[in-house]
């Protein structure tokens, strides 16, 4: 595939993007009501159990990362514990990655696989942007972990587009086009 062929798609997605003709993924509506609910001062994590219990997926991602090496300490086996243990900042951040993964497939088995490589490379890029922040006094490590998660962000609508309009596209084809626009897609 061509630069030129490469240009055309990626001014196909920003135009649908602009239209309103590519329906880009939102993040589900758990992940939105704990955001709506972290940012009230008044939530307790009550709240935050009753929401997040409704989600067994969540719940366990949220008991796992409560009980990983980064977090130490006693093993917890409860959702109220996991939440003290991780703080609402954690919290939150951890629900938007765990919802997130959902956004990353796709019906071409070369764009799907693609997307999990995406994927992996976002939460790798997130865990390394958490400690590193943790070593500087100005940085935030939850923010700096979201950063990391949605750094590439650009790349999402190039594979959803290509999914739907262009599924014949080979590997290296695909690659060069994220690598290429995806900082364009991103920033429109």
């Amino acid at each position: 595939m061509s630069i030129e062929q490469q240009q055309s798609i990626a001014d196909e997605v920003l135009s649908a993007i602009e239209s309103g003709k590519l329906d880009l993924p939102t993040l589900p509506d758990v992940a939105i009501k704990i955001r709506k609910l972290i940012d009230d001062p008044n939530v307790s994590a009550e709240q935050l159990v009753n929401l997040l219990s409704a989600d067994p997926v969540i719940s366990a991602h949220i008991i796992k990362a409560a009980n990983s090496a980064a977090t130490g300490g006693v093993r917890v086996n409860t959702l109220r514990t996991a939440i003290a243990r991780l703080g609402y900042r954690m919290l939150h951040n951890l629900v938007i990655s765990v919802t997130m993964k959902k956004l990353f497939k796709a019906n071409s088995q070369v764009i799907d696989q693609h997307l999990k490589c995406l994927w992996e490379h976002s939460r790798v890029v997130a865990a390394n942007s958490f400690v590193l922040a943790l070593h500087q006094k100005h940085l935030k490590p939850e923010q700096a972990m979201l950063a990391g998660m949605v750094h590439n962000l650009g790349a999402l609508p190039l594979c959803i587009y290509a999914d739907r309009f262009h599924p014949g596209l080979e590997q290296a084809q695909l690659e060069q086009l994220v690598r290429r626009f995806s900082a364009r897609v991103g920033v429109a």
